[in-house]
């Protein structure tokens, strides 16, 4: 992994890019603050879809039963895992450990990258800490699953545009990429820069085998 991303690194360099480094702390944090975030969103966004005015509806004798029973069959486990945690970072007594602290890191976060985006056009970064895994290897690890979002959750958090370009693969099966972020409303520039790397290399245009 390692290898590919200094390997693409090297290639944008080789096409004119000036390289710098840049540190952003909060970047530790991103995951864990997309955990809270996003599981509060799903579980306030979601409450609308009850079987009384949205969505799926299982009739039962009393309203109580009927929430109940639609919400188990409309959602997947997934869904529930994040409407419970939602729900539990969003209650009474909870609020502010969780779900206030994670918006205060994400204006943090949301400062650092702009500070460093006023040095430079645009950020290189993984988009996963490991190469493409198969269907279920997380499944009895859900810690491990979220922490793949280490370098993708931040950005979607700050609201800034990135694209995500493949650079490789490990073992020649397994796919490997990285990203670009851009400063806000700077898509025609990543795309260029994207587009410039994939006009010099193959990757795009080949299959894992």
């Amino acid at each position: 992994v390692k290898k590919l991303l200094e390997d693409a690194y090297a290639q944008l360099a080789s096409l004119g890019a000036e390289l710098v480094d840049v540190t952003l702390p909060t970047m530790d944090d991103g995951a864990a603050v997309y955990f809270m975030i996003s599981r509060a969103e799903a579980a306030s966004n979601l409450a609308r879809f009850d079987g009384v005015r949205y969505g799926l509806r299982v009739s039962k004798e009393t309203l109580g039963e009927q929430y109940s029973a639609t919400r188990g069959a409309g959602f997947g486990p997934e869904v529930r895992r994040r409407i419970l945690i939602g729900n539990y970072v969003l209650s009474a007594g909870h609020a502010d450990q969780y779900y206030v602290s994670a918006r205060k890191v994400r204006a943090a976060m949301k400062a650092e990258f702009m500070a460093a985006l006023e040095t430079v056009d645009c950020l290189f970064a993984p988009i996963s800490p490991i190469p493409a895994f198969q269907f279920g290897a997380f499944d009895t690890d859900r810690l491990a699953m979220d922490l793949q979002d280490y370098f993708t959750a931040p950005v979607n958090l700050v609201g800034l545009p990135a694209v995500a370009v493949p650079c490789g693969f490990v073992d020649g099966r397994l796919p490997m990429g990285f990203q670009l972020i851009g400063k806000m409303f700077g898509e025609e520039q990543i795309l260029a820069y994207a587009h410039a790397y994939e006009q010099a290399t193959t990757w795009h245009t080949r299959r894992p085998f």
